[in-house]
């Protein structure tokens, strides 16, 4: 279970981190 939660947790992680990459470069190509 421990593990369980801590992979899916891992995963969220890189997922918000993947969007927050993808919004930054959303934003600098709307700036630009």
């Amino acid at each position: 279970m421990a593990i369980e939660s801590i992979l899916s947790s891992s995963r969220l992680c890189i997922l918000l981190q993947l969007f927050d990459a993808h919004s930054i470069l959303a934003y600098l190509m709307s700036s630009l």
